[in-house]
């Protein structure tokens, strides 16, 4: 996908990017020298230098589920790329807009599945497995 002249590879679930190249193995591993890599599933370092792995020189990685730490913020510079993670921190106007949103039916939320609170556990190991697309729920009793 051309966006403004840059290669952009989003790393995502099923769906859930634009351009997503591959979700696990194999087809993201082969792209090579693309501008930017928007990585939504990696949550450890080895998933992260990875990404570093198919970005060109002066190329940005940006990092949304796990944190940047400083190995692959070193990693990085050794690259000669850059390595930026995007954090929201809610504030009372971001959350007064939201819940305007919800009383005028325009808040979306993609709920996947509800589990009752006894089985929070399974609900928990399937967030483990992973592929979840939308939210778990869970309801009292």
């Amino acid at each position: 996908m051309q966006v403004l002249e840059i290669d952009l590879v989003g790393l995502a679930e099923d769906g859930f990017a634009p351009a997503v190249v591959g979700f696990g193995a194999g087809e993201f591993e082969a792209a090579a020298e693309v501008d930017v890599v928007i990585d939504t599933v990696s949550e450890d370092d080895a998933g992260l230098l990875g990404s570093l792995g198919v970005l060109r020189k002066g190329g940005t990685l940006v990092v949304i589920a796990g944190d940047l730490t400083r190995p692959v913020s070193d990693a990085a510079a050794q690259r000669e790329v850059r390595a930026t993670e995007i954090l929201v921190h809610p504030d009372q106007s971001g959350l007064e807009a939201l819940g305007s949103l919800a009383e005028e039916d325009r808040l979306r939320v993609a709920v996947e599945k509800s589990f009752p609170f006894e089985r929070a556990a399974e609900a928990h190991e399937r967030l483990e497995v992973g592929r979840v697309k939308g939210k778990l729920v869970l309801t009292p009793g």
